[in-house]
């Protein structure tokens, strides 16, 4: 009984679990210290865009960005979201989950990949998270990658505008 009982609880957190990764969405921070409210030529426009590359599990939930320092926001898949950025510069880190081969047995980890960014006023960019394939004993990261205007219009085309995105999605 007590055996069938724990089983019955195992099956039920999973199932809980796999509901709320199925339910998980783009979360900025707002109180991050260079994120305004405003919309003019004194701010960068900063579209985040995460393509949804069919993951499960650990490689399926939000990736955390941090730019200068802070988490800026959590980016779900299959979504991008739109960030207006006071100017700077710093470093932008995304970390995430992966499953790398430790030791002859699959174990998670968590792995950050990084790059420096300049945001300037009136300037709108436009920065992938997708996955970066490297070897089994690392597993897969999310580096950040900037990208061109039109190639952001491609990858965005069928995912999710969340937040500010929502009144200014990607289009042509």
């Amino acid at each position: 009984m007590k055996r069938s009982l724990r089983l019955s609880y195992l099956v039920a957190a999973l199932g809980l679990t796999t509901v709320v990764e199925a339910a998980s969405t783009t979360i900025v921070n707002t109180e991050h210290p260079l994120l305004t409210a405003e919309v003019s030529d004194a701010v960068a426009s900063v579209y985040f865009i995460r393509p949804d590359a069919g993951f499960s599990g650990v490689m399926g939930k939000p990736v955390s960005i941090r730019v200068a320092g802070e988490e800026l926001l959590k980016l779900a898949k299959g979504q991008y979201t739109l960030v207006r950025l006071k100017p700077g510069e710093g470093e932008g880190v995304v970390k995430s989950w992966t499953v790398a081969m430790r030791g002859g047995t699959n174990s998670m980890m968590k792995v950050e990949e990084s790059r420096p960014f300049a945001f300037v006023a009136g300037k709108q960019y436009y920065v992938v998270v997708a996955e970066a394939n490297r070897p089994p004993s690392e597993g897969n990261s999310f580096p950040p990658v900037p990208i061109a205007r039109e190639r952001a219009l491609e990858v965005a085309a069928g995912l999710i505008p969340v937040g500010a995105a929502v009144d200014a999605p990607l289009a042509r």
